[in-house]
């Protein structure tokens, strides 16, 4: 029950991720950093697939570091995007 609804959140974080870059409010890489911070768990899931737990491991602390930290770096410098 626990992954399903994890499954669900990283759904819906991707979801928010696609109206975030449609909606095209925000302007620059904070568009479309929500989407990457979304791609989380297809990425991961592809890794896991084609490369294995350690791939998967290091591409999904890769794209957790790169996302999240670049999108909150941008927000607390300029939080009024």
């Amino acid at each position: 029950m626990d992954r399903a609804r994890h499954a669900l959140r990283q759904l819906g974080m991707l979801a928010l991720g696609i109206a975030v870059a449609i909606r095209g409010r925000l302007r620059g890489a904070v568009r479309w950093l929500p989407l990457l911070a979304g791609l989380w768990f297809p990425v991961t899931v592809l890794a896991q697939t084609l490369g294995g737990s350690a791939v998967s491991v290091y591409a999904s602390a890769a794209l957790l570091l790169g996302a999240h930290a670049h999108l909150g770096l941008r927000l607390a410098i300029r939080p009024t995007l």
